[in-house]
């Protein structure tokens, strides 16, 4: 069994999803990933405008969005630092979330992910995430440790007021072969999860 279908069968049997609304982000093998851009990609296939009653900090999610530029609040003026800017963006697509009504995301093949939406999700975990539950899938003999290794061991970790699982896949005995005769087995995955108990119970 795969990371995906592990995961879509384990939310598909807790009785705890019953209405709730699940985002699906999942991270492209890309050479140059976009900056947030499983998040992105999530929000698309899940809305196709902006919701009502975004604040105005919401004008700086105009780069990521385009085409909703009817319907977000006008554009921020620019801050000083890069910092300052990306922490700003992080703020704005934390309250689309909220508005969007999100209690359970899904970030798969999380080591594929470009560092920017990995650091969202420790800002997302740092305080708490409330009534969200995050669920993160990686394969760990993929994690780059130079680039984002640190990031994504810690993403399940962080929350002060969150309660953690890890679900770690090992090899499936016993060996098939491939087309050429040699045996193999499947690879070793892991599966993060940060959230409420009341969120996700396995009761």
């Amino acid at each position: 069994m795969g990371k995906t279908r592990l995961v879509r069968h384990g939310l598909g049997a807790l009785d705890a999803l019953d209405g709730r609304t699940v985002l699906w982000a999942t991270a492209p093998p890309l050479a140059e990933p976009f900056p947030l851009g499983p998040i992105v990609d999530g929000v698309r296939c899940r809305v196709d405008r902006a919701p009502v009653g975004l604040s105005p900090l919401a004008g700086a999610l105009r780069p990521l969005f385009p085409e909703w530029a009817r319907l977000l609040p006008p554009p921020l003026e620019p801050l000083e630092t890069a910092g300052a800017t990306r922490h700003r963006l992080f703020r704005a697509l934390a309250e689309l979330l909220d508005r969007m009504a999100v209690d359970v995301l899904v970030l798969e093949d999380a080591h594929w992910a470009d560092t920017a939406t990995l650091e969202f999700l420790l800002g997302l975990t740092a305080d708490g995430l409330g009534h969200r539950s995050l669920v993160v899938t990686y394969r760990p003999t993929e994690v780059d440790v130079v680039r984002d290794g640190r990031v994504v061991a810690t993403v399940p970790n962080t929350g002060r007021h969150a309660d953690r699982d890890r679900i770690e896949g090992r090899p499936v005995y016993p060996y098939r072969l491939d087309d050429t005769g040699t045996e193999r087995c499947s690879a070793t995955t892991a599966v993060d999860f940060t959230g409420s108990p009341d969120d996700l119970n396995t009761d």
